[in-house]
């Protein structure tokens, strides 16, 4: 038979160990600040490239993102990111591809000669390139600064 002393301890001790678990299985701080920070960034683009994407996973606030993370495991949080990686891709690759397809027409309308993957007269096929090899933005924004350094001085 348990007596109220007897029961207290069986919860104190209970609770201890499933509070150890919990702990075990959350995200550390520094892996919370770092996946905070991409979250945020991330959001930032949304907006910046005009993507629409919406829900809980696009607003902008860094602490929000900071405390979901410490209570969430990494499992979870790298699966959030992958999602959240996997809707902008596109939106990102459509800007990159109205950027690469406009370069081309201007070139096209300087009767301007220039060959390789950079200059296809394709707007999807610049899209599916992107998608398809996912070169990130620091090298989509390099490409459009090539073309565009091209057109300057070759055109």
């Amino acid at each position: 038979m348990f007596t109220i002393r007897g029961f207290a301890l069986f919860l104190v001790s209970a609770l201890a160990i499933l509070g150890a678990n919990v702990t075990a299985q959350t995200a550390n701080a520094q892996f919370c600040d770092a996946y905070a920070k991409q979250a945020f960034k991330a959001a930032k683009q949304n907006n910046k490239f005009n993507c629409g994407l919406q829900g809980p996973r696009w607003i902008l606030d860094l602490n929000g993102r900071r405390f979901w993370c410490s209570i969430a495991s990494e499992a979870q949080a790298n699966a959030e990111t992958a999602a959240r990686q996997s809707e902008m891709s596109g939106c990102v690759c459509n800007w990159y591809a109205d950027k690469a397809f406009a370069q081309v027409q201007k070139a096209k309308q300087r009767n301007c000669v220039f060959n390789g993957l950079r200059w296809i007269d394709s707007r999807q096929g610049h899209h599916d390139r992107c998608t398809n090899f996912n070169p990130g933005l620091p090298a989509m924004k390099g490409e459009i600064a090539t073309r565009k350094a091209m057109l300057q001085q070759q055109c």
